[in-house]
């Protein structure tokens, strides 16, 4: 995500936040609703008025942008009302987060002229005092959704809507409602806000359709058409058992869109001497792409990101217990994880390939299952960012197994997309968006 507006509210105790700029914006701070009464403190913005004030920092250039927001509760008054707004086109048209000390909860917003107040959506959750706490008003195209985290623990969705009441830009700032005029010491102050929207690049795919890394090696293969001028470390995708590379081409289509060069190996091959469920075949394959990335594409040469659906989770859990040490990050979509499992119920009549893939018969399944079996050796990521999506009603990939992963790995977390079945984000889930997202923070 690139910024486009920040501000930390450093500067002298007593200033009016109109009175400086803010660290990042030329615009600076200018009043919607209101005309005074927003007054930095001590690295803090507090609001000595007892109605709302509304105030905009800038004007973004996309619909699609997030605004986040740092609360300190100085003190826990009866009513106060303090986050963000965004796609404002007046005092009266935005959608907005915030915390609502009225009802103890973080509440998603939109006011329109011809509707009014509209409470979307809410997460219940007691404030301590002098403790931070942060929220995100995250807009792209109709899904409008609040996020929160507790200090040094990562966002997590609370309420998502689908919306087309505000379609423009609009501008973005920050919305204080104190029953109570604050001062330096009391009530829900804002310790930061920052804008951000997605880095837009013109893309296309670096090779037409698929290419080969070698003989019988087919891959898709897709980046920025203007290459950063600092590198950034390459994707590699797995794709769902059976699935060829150009299954995942709106996935690499995505990443592409926030700078990413991605390659998707052929990574399934069935019948005897198969390729796929982790074996020493896909993790050569895998091993193959991403020397053929480093060499020819420009990305950053000490570790890879992952991706992986399904099976191809699978195959991206493997690959990182071959080389931990050159593995930045790995995203993991509804993913398999317990390759006994799988085999036992011969989900999908996979039983029969799974023993193609070590040895070609039952005994040899069995005596390589110990070490072939991922969900025996979660130990070993440990140190490895992961964040699982998981399917509650998955009948093939049971969430059970994705959730072992986040239960066993201190580096590692999750959350369920809720009950679809066996379904996955390349193909138009909802969190598509956050894989990408979650990706960018270790792209370098």
């Amino acid at each position: 995500m690139a910024t486009i507006a920040r501000d930390s509210f450093a500067g002298p105790p007593g200033a009016a936040v109109t009175a400086r700029p803010p660290e990042v914006g030329a615009r600076g701070w200018e009043y919607e609703v209101g005309t005074a009464n927003l007054v930095i403190g001590s690295g803090r913005l507090h609001c000595e008025a007892t109605t709302e004030r509304i105030a905009i920092i800038t004007a973004p250039t996309t619909p699609n942008y997030r605004a986040d927001f740092d609360v300190w509760p100085a003190s826990l008054l009866a009513h106060d009302e303090t986050g963000v707004v965004g796609r404002m086109v007046g005092p009266n048209d935005w959608y907005g987060a915030c915390y609502n000390r009225s009802t103890g909860a973080w509440q998603l917003l939109k006011r329109t002229t011809a509707g009014g107040l509209v409470v979307l959506g809410s997460y219940e959750q007691a404030l301590t005092a002098s403790v931070l706490h942060s929220g995100a008003l995250v807009m792209e195209g109709d899904r409008i959704r609040l996020l929160t985290a507790n200090v040094g623990e990562d966002h997590v969705e609370r309420a998502t809507v689908t919306d087309t009441s505000l379609t423009a830009a609009g501008e973005a700032g920050l919305r204080f409602i104190p029953g109570t005029a604050h001062t330096a010491t009391t009530g829900l102050q804002l310790e930061g806000v920052r804008v951000s929207a997605k880095r837009r690049v013109d893309t296309s795919w670096l090779s037409a359709g698929t290419g080969r890394v070698s003989a019988g090696l087919e891959y898709l293969l897709g980046g920025p058409r203007v290459a950063s001028t600092v590198p950034r470390r390459g994707v590699i995708v797995g794709t769902g058992a059976n699935g060829r590379p150009a299954e995942a081409y709106e996935e690499v289509r995505a990443l592409a869109e926030a700078g990413l060069t991605t390659i998707v190996p052929e990574s399934w091959v069935a019948g005897a001497n198969g390729v796929g469920f982790g074996n020493s075949s896909v993790v050569a394959r895998w091993r193959a792409a991403w020397d053929h990335l480093k060499a020819n594409h420009g990305v950053k040469t000490d570790k890879a990101l992952l991706v992986g659906t399904s099976g191809g989770g699978y195959n991206a859990l493997k690959y990182a217990m071959s080389y931990p040490t050159e593995v930045a990050a790995i995203a993991l979509e509804i993913p398999a994880v317990n390759l006994k499992d799988i085999y036992d119920r011969n989900v999908n009549g996979f039983a029969q390939q799974i023993r193609h893939c070590y040895g070609g018969t039952v005994a040899s399944f069995k005596a390589a299952e110990p070490t072939a079996n991922a969900w025996n050796r979660l130990e070993e990521l440990e140190g490895i960012p992961v964040y699982c999506w998981w399917s509650e009603d998955d009948p093939h990939a049971l969430p059970e197994f994705a959730i072992d992963i986040t239960e066993q790995v201190t580096t590692a977390k999750g959350e369920s997309i809720g009950s679809i079945g066996h379904w996955y984000g390349p193909h138009g889930l909802s969190y598509t968006a956050d894989v990408v997202e979650f990706l960018m923070r270790y792209r370098s």
